[in-house]
């Protein structure tokens, strides 16, 4: 999904969940505080929608840690 699609898919979640874009995007990308209860309209719009984290966290953690350690040995 490009950018552009995923940008109006996150809009449509924000409708769909009665939430704004932001509030969409620090759920989705695990940032930031949100409430428990937007945290679940979010994730449930999300869900009924296809949308899904680009970049699950543990494996972002894991390939920012691969990144830091080449660009030491190098």
């Amino acid at each position: 999904m490009d950018k552009i699609d995923r940008r109006q898919g996150m809009a449509d979640v924000a409708q769909l969940a009665g939430v704004s874009l932001s509030t969409v995007d620090r759920v989705l990308n695990e940032r930031g505080s949100v409430s428990d209860s937007k945290r679940r309209k979010v994730l449930q719009a999300a869900q009924v929608l296809g949308l899904k984290r680009l970049l699950p966290s543990a494996l972002h953690g894991l390939l920012r840690f691969a990144l830091i350690k080449l660009i030491v040995i190098r």
